[in-house]
């Protein structure tokens, strides 16, 4: 996929009721937004469409996330004043269906543009134009797996926890189709998975890969025990941008940041 650079510039000034105004971090980030995740609630006051999932996460000054097709990721500064700016995004270049997915991605790229300001409320974030009104308004993400896309940073191998090679990508999204699919790095997987937020259970089985040889050879073995360690889980704990998956003894399968 080829990446596109869409350059946005928001300035926004912060003041929250609750602080009195921005924290900002070191290198003129707001630590008030500082690994922080958000699913879009609304667009321009339309309703969002059904089964996509908009994101946007905040992680020290960087920003990524999903339109429900694409996948985008930027940087953003903070500013001494409290305002703060978006700038240079890419994104991938899936086209996806129907139409009206492209559009809303669209319409999301577009309030992100104009956006001149933003505050946080009741766990709402809201992106505001330069006359005050809403432009987006996000909400804290459940905790439910049903939806949610990932990137993995660590897996159990069998002798620990172990980072994932670098310059690989290893992925997982649960639908809401109680299907389970990604990148293992070098194939697509597949499976099928039960979850219960309740209990924090889960139970993934029927996993299949497709059958490409890759190289280096440590991409494989990386690949299959992935494998073995994701069909290992049996609990999973989301805990603001991260999840962890875990063994029934309570060792961590794969742990996993939102993407």
């Amino acid at each position: 996929m080829k990446p596109r650079k869409i350059v946005m510039l928001l300035t926004t000034v912060l003041c929250l009721f609750v602080t009195g105004c921005a924290l900002i971090g070191q290198g003129g980030t707001p630590t008030v937004l500082n690994n922080t995740s958000w699913v879009l609630e609304r667009l321009h006051d339309q309703p969002m469409i059904q089964g996509r999932r908009l994101t946007l996460n905040f992680e020290k000054n960087k920003i990524n996330g999903s339109t429900g097709c694409n996948s985008y990721f930027g940087l953003y500064t903070g500013k001494d004043t409290g305002a703060w700016q978006i700038e240079e995004i890419s994104a991938t270049e899936m086209a996806c269906s129907p139409s009206q997915v492209m559009v809303q991605e669209e319409q999301f790229f577009g309030a992100l543009k104009t956006a001149a300001a933003y505050e946080i409320i009741n766990e709402k974030l809201m992106l505001k134009n330069g006359e005050g009104q809403a432009l987006a308004v996000f909400t804290v993400p459940g905790q439910g797996l049903q939806g949610t896309s990932w990137l993995v940073t660590e897996y159990n191998n069998g002798a620990g926890l172990t980072s994932i090679l670098p310059g690989s990508t290893v992925t997982a999204t649960f639908g809401t189709d109680s299907r389970v699919s990604g990148s293992a790095s070098c194939n697509r997987y597949f499976g099928a998975y039960r979850s219960t937020v309740a209990t924090r259970n889960i139970n993934i089985v029927q996993v299949g890969l497709t059958s490409m040889q890759c190289q280096p050879a440590d991409a494989m073995v990386q690949e299959g025990n992935f494998i073995t360690a994701l069909k290992a889980a049996s609990s999973y704990q989301v805990a603001g941008r991260r999840l962890t998956l875990s063994k029934a003894d309570g060792s961590v399968a794969v742990s996993l940041k939102r993407n």
